[in-house]
């Protein structure tokens, strides 16, 4: 009688596993949000998680209302004008995009190597406006 095997994910699968877990908690996470946000529309904190989960998750039209929602409520927050200049940019929104960046640098956004290398601002690199943002904090951090 042959011997039974059991077969072994081989890593790719298993990483597909991982992933998908981590899809599938940030959906429950979107939607748990959602019902807080019901109930507490106004609530900074909950509305910087939700845009994060959003953005993580792609969905960066939703990213950008619930930015600009947390950008009303908290207009002088340097990190939530940066947050949404990020999702304006992940939605092709470059002036939009670059008018936040540059009020988020006002407020006192000073992460220059951030900046450089976020991904979501990646659209914007070759513009020069964006590299005038840049140049200015590396002159103001010299």
């Amino acid at each position: 009688m042959p011997r039974e095997t059991t077969k072994v994910p081989d890593e790719s699968s298993a990483l597909a596993v991982a992933r998908r877990a981590r899809q599938e908690q940030i959906d429950f996470d979107i939607e748990f949000f959602d019902h807080v946000l019901a109930r507490a529309p106004h609530h900074a904190e909950v509305l910087r998680i939700q845009g994060e989960l959003l953005s993580r998750r792609g969905l960066t039209a939703r990213a950008v209302l619930v930015d600009r929602r947390l950008v009303e409520i908290c207009p002088a927050d340097a990190q939530a004008r940066y947050n949404l200049a990020c999702s304006l940019a992940l939605e092709g929104h470059s002036a939009d995009a670059l008018a936040e960046l540059g009020r988020a640098i006002k407020l006192g956004y000073a992460d220059r190597v951030h900046l450089e290398h976020d991904p979501d601002l990646q659209s914007l690199h070759a513009l020069p406006e964006y590299k005038r943002f840049v140049a200015a904090l590396a002159e103001e951090r010299s």
